[in-house]
């Protein structure tokens, strides 16, 4: 393992001898699969919504359309994948998927409770440690930048009913 990654190395002499498996693994067969499986997720999520008519369209209809886009350009890049020069997954970076996906969720959980301000000043830190170049400085300065930004944009400017302030006192 080196520093955040997970080494896959693929060549002549791995434990993957048949062309056939080795194929599912490039770059582009793998970002198709995601990206198939985020649409399906998508759409399966949004089941309990109501479609509508062509008329008067429902609020899944947003959704389902564009899920089903999504999952339309995954199957058409895993298809196009096998009529180009393979460029095979060697590297993941896994500290930056871990960090950013826990800063997404970190500001799913913590927005009611901690209002608006010192959510996505918390949700960008995490985020932020994503990567090694990454300075607590710099870190600091630009989450309270941010956390302002989006205060005034989304709470005062667009009035959504999103505190400001942490709700649990």
């Amino acid at each position: 393992m080196e520093r955040g990654y997970i080494v896959v190395k693929i060549d002549n002499a791995s434990a993957i001898k048949s062309k056939h498996i080795k194929h599912y693994l490039t770059v582009d067969f793998i970002s198709g699969a995601f990206l198939i499986i985020i649409g399906a997720g998508a759409i399966v999520s949004s089941a309990n919504l109501e479609l509508g008519q062509l008329a008067r369209p429902g609020p899944a209809i947003f959704i389902w359309l564009n899920s089903v886009l999504l999952a339309a350009i995954g199957a058409a890049l895993c298809v196009f994948s096998t009529f180009t020069e393979p460029v095979y997954l060697a590297q993941w970076p896994v500290r930056g998927i871990l960090f950013v996906t826990a800063g997404i969720l970190s500001f799913s959980l913590m927005l009611h409770p901690l209002g608006m301000l010192a959510t996505c000043f918390l949700s960008f830190i995490i985020s932020g440690l994503a990567t090694a170049k990454s300075r607590p400085p710099e870190l600091l300065v630009s989450g309270a930048v941010m956390a302002l930004l989006c205060a005034g944009t989304f709470a005062l400017g667009l009035d959504l009913p999103i505190p400001l302030f942490p709700t649990i006192f």
